[in-house]
């Protein structure tokens, strides 16, 4: 066992400063996460903006959403696919024509 005060300091700086980085580390990732992949909020937000009432999202995956909404008299269902900088979608709607 080490008795020498300089040494014990020595050591519990070096311990300090390891744990430090690893909790920025950790920390930037979980920040990181968060940012990168999108919420269906933002998506729903989204539709909401284009027109779509009724909307439903749910996460298909990591960046994939599918959603089911009404536009206008037509009843619509797709995907929407959210990428950091990107996004695509695709929909296909049906209305019922009243006689």
């Amino acid at each position: 066992m080490i008795d020498d005060p300089e040494i014990l300091a020595m050591q519990k700086a070096q311990r300090k400063k390891k744990l430090t980085t690893i909790g920025i580390v950790v920390g930037v990732l979980v920040v990181g996460a968060l940012g990168v992949f999108p919420m269906g909020s933002s998506v729903q937000s989204a539709l909401e903006a284009d027109g779509y009432s009724n909307v439903e999202v749910k996460r298909d995956g990591a960046f994939s959403f599918t959603f089911t909404a009404k536009k206008g008299d037509s009843s619509c269902s797709g995907s929407v696919t959210k990428m950091p900088g990107s996004t695509s979608s695709s929909e296909f709607c049906t209305a019922v024509s009243k006689k």
